[in-house]
């Protein structure tokens, strides 16, 4: 969002001075590029979380998987009883 507006600002500023372009234009992908850093930091700690939430479920048998599986074991079995 900085980076577009700061674009803005210098694409449609009356005055041509390329060294404050390239000031501006610089601060907004430092801000970009800070953005993005922070963006992918949060991405691999949400990751993190997921894995360790996945494993501990695993832990205790609370997977999707794993409860279905303990379902069609428990209804085998049921159909064994009545035959």
């Amino acid at each position: 969002m900085a980076q577009a507006t700061i674009g803005i600002v210098v694409g449609f500023r009356r005055q041509n001075n390329a060294t404050s372009d390239n000031r501006l234009a610089a601060g907004a992908n430092l801000t970009y590029g800070s953005g993005q850093v922070f963006n992918i930091l949060e991405l691999v700690r949400e990751r993190v979380i997921d894995e360790k939430s996945h494993s501990e479920q695993k832990a205790k048998n609370k997977l999707p998987e794993q409860r279905i599986d303990r379902y069609l074991l428990k209804l085998d079995g049921m159909q064994a009883r009545l035959q």
